[in-house]
């Protein structure tokens, strides 16, 4: 696939970060070109979250408390003295290096330094890539309380007075998503004088509601706060929230896949379902699930074993 301009995840070299001595990880076909999506299969323990965090640091990816000074030295393998991330991308077909040195003695003022190397013609990638590149996990940095009052007032705007106004695009896509992900079938409502959105049931009025709206629905159906989501649960919301209320398209997605309310059977699907939501996106996938490797080729999976511990 012609990729254009955008970044592409090629290769990854670990050193001594969490449970993995040495790692190599190649997302390429024979040709070279960088893969459109893997699977990071592995049983509890393997090394999968090592791979993401590492990923996370380099990139700077995530929250400021995910990225504090102390984080670097927690992602070093214990009784070592020091840790390597390395990774290669592609930037259209010029390619970019970046290596992180961690050491316990870090000062505790200053994040540790990427060194990157890239083709001295430009366009020249800057770094961090933030933008490019998303993580997208159960706890993530989306504000999701703010996004969400953010597209009520404007979905005030697009209506008319008198009338309940129609939900903004991105919250439609939200709540479609949603209904397609949650396994017993509910749909988001939204209201513009609360902080959080309700669920209900089976279909939902199409329309932004309000609290008396809402207390006259909760008369004859099933409703319930967004706020009473089970753990499990609310990594669906924030899954679907990541992937529809996002302002900019990533380049790569890297996909931590704690899902635990769903069945194989529903984990089966999950690749095709991001490859929808994002079909130019470059997909990492990490996961433990046997549905979600068989979803894709022998050349997509990336596999880890105590071997590479």
């Amino acid at each position: 696939m012609a990729w254009g301009n955008a970044v592409r995840l090629r290769r990854i070299a670990l050193e001594n970060v969490r449970c993995l001595a040495s790692l190599q990880l190649d997302m390429s076909y024979l040709d070279g070109q960088a893969l459109d999506q893997a699977v990071l299969f592995g049983d509890s323990g393997s090394g999968k979250t090592a791979v993401l965090d590492a990923l996370a640091q380099i990139c700077e990816l995530g929250d400021e408390s995910m990225l504090s000074e102390a984080y670097g030295p927690r992602l070093i393998r214990q009784g070592q003295s020091s840790a390597r991330i390395a990774i290669e991308l592609d930037h259209g077909v010029k390619p970019v290096g970046a290596a992180l040195s961690l050491r316990p003695a870090d000062s505790p003022w200053l994040r540790p330094v990427t060194e990157v190397t890239q083709s001295a013609e430009p366009p020249r990638l800057s770094w961090p890539p933030k933008g490019r590149i998303a993580y997208l996990r159960a706890r993530s940095s989306l504000d999701l309380k703010t996004k969400l009052q953010q597209l009520t007032w404007r979905s005030l705007r697009l209506g008319k007075e008198g009338l309940r106004p129609p939900l903004h695009p991105a919250l439609q896509r939200l709540r479609t998503l949603f209904a397609r992900l949650d396994p017993q079938g509910r749909t988001l409502l939204f209201a513009s004088d609360l902080d959080e959105p309700w669920l209900i049931l089976g279909q939902a009025p199409a329309q932004l509601e309000t609290k008396e709206s809402l207390r006259t629905l909760g008369q004859t159906q099933w409703i319930q706060p967004a706020s009473l989501l089970s753990e499990s649960e609310r990594a669906v919301l924030d899954l679907a929230a990541q992937l529809t209320l996002r302002e900019v398209v990533p380049d790569i997605a890297i996909v931590d896949e704690p899902l635990p309310s769903w069945s194989e059977q529903r984990r089966a699907g999950l690749i095709q379902m991001l490859r929808e939501q994002l079909p130019d996106t470059q997909l990492l996938v990490a996961t433990s699930s046997q549905a979600i490797l068989r979803s894709v080729h022998d050349y997509e999976r990336l596999l880890l074993s105590p071997a590479a511990k």
